[in-house]
């Protein structure tokens, strides 16, 4: 692959590797269960950019490598071999000119390639931060519940006063 472009089982070791202990899909995925339908949805559709809005950028893609961690095993094993995270301009235009269908976590701030990717056959997601003007078609992820997240983190298995210590943050 280009240079500037990891897996998707890279950015998720990545981005799990900063919180101790390491997170679960199923903490980022507590209490976003219809964000997490429309993503999946989204994976199996036509090739199309999804706009996903978070309190970061990491965010936004960890929570689309959980729904993919999310799906039966046949389905995550093909979405995980072809989907691929990039920062850079260059490399999502790179990406975008490859035959086999990808699916592109793209983090740049320069999105003028995406719609072509999107046209060649590729499905590209865009993070979007907090605020701003609500697109129709985008995903907002909701800031869980205390109760969902400090549930998600006792069954990732902290133990129950961290779990809802944590939770009140």
């Amino acid at each position: 692959s280009p240079p500037h472009v990891i897996s998707v089982d890279d950015a998720w070791d990545e981005f799990t590797g900063t919180t101790n202990p390491p997170l679960s899909p199923g903490v980022l995925l507590a209490g976003r269960g219809i964000a997490q339908e429309r993503v999946q949805s989204w994976l199996r559709a036509e090739p199309c950019i999804l706009q996903v809005r978070a309190d970061t950028q990491h965010e936004a893609l960890a929570f689309v490598a959980a729904c993919i961690m999310q799906l039966a095993q046949e389905e995550q094993d093909m979405f995980r071999s072809r989907t691929l995270v990039t920062g850079d301009t260059e490399s999502l235009r790179a990406l975008g000119t490859t035959r086999a269908p990808l699916t592109i976590l793209y983090s740049g701030t320069d999105t003028t390639p995406a719609p072509l990717a999107a046209q060649r056959g590729h499905h590209v997601l865009i993070p979007l931060p907090y605020g701003g003007v609500p697109l129709a078609s985008e995903v907002l992820l909701p800031r869980p519940s205390r109760e969902a997240f400090a549930d998600a983190l006792k069954a990732a298995g902290l133990p129950e006063p961290k779990a809802n210590a944590l939770a009140r943050q």
